[in-house]
């Protein structure tokens, strides 16, 4: 579940980080780039199919290793 949460975060960030060069480098038209990514929008019910394969991934047991590196996250925090 964390994993789909996280491919879903960075498909926003793709398509914000896109959508803002697209916007700054056509000025007036920023209207525009708006239309395309709705097209895109399409693709997001394939996280579902991401997410299915989540539990199936070996690399869910591996959580209880992240909080052996509690420092490093709360070095981040700040």
């Amino acid at each position: 579940m964390v994993a789909a949460g996280v491919v879903g975060a960075v498909v926003l960030w793709r398509m914000y980080s896109q959508r803002a060069a697209a916007a700054s480098t056509n000025g007036n038209q920023a209207s525009g780039p708006r239309l395309p990514a709705l097209p895109s929008l399409p693709s997001l019910p394939s996280l579902p199919s991401v997410s299915g394969a989540v539990p199936n991934m070996p690399a869910m047991p591996k959580m209880p290793d992240m909080p052996s590196m509690p420092w490093s996250r709360g070095g981040m925090m700040p």
